[in-house]
């Protein structure tokens, strides 16, 4: 049945289906493979640290981007979360060069 091959689909990580139809005619059928993230293709550390300098060096710097790696790899062994959470918010500092008060 189609739910059932939907839900077997889905638990494997497979939540859509492609179709391409080519200049001669033929149509392709696939299944997209998990997104990157997803509990069935996870991240690596390599994978979370680019994502993380992508989404903020735009806005706050390289250098606070930097920063944000070390604290958020550092959080087995820190006594306080506060640091971390300074360096989430944005009072008193900047963003695209631009003060924030």
């Amino acid at each position: 049945t189609l739910a059932g091959g939907k839900h077997k689909r889905a638990a494997a990580g497979y939540l859509s289906r492609v179709e391409i139809s080519l200049a001669d005619g033929r149509v392709v059928h696939g299944a997209a493979r998990p997104f990157p993230g997803h509990h069935n293709n996870p991240f690596s550390d390599a994978d979370l640290e680019t994502k993380l300098r992508e989404n903020v060096e735009p806005l706050a710097g390289a250098a606070h981007a930097a920063a944000l790696v070390v604290a958020v790899w550092g959080l087995p062994d820190a006594a306080s979360v506060r640091p971390l959470a300074g360096l989430l918010g944005t009072a008193g500092g900047e963003i695209d060069g631009e003060p924030t008060e």
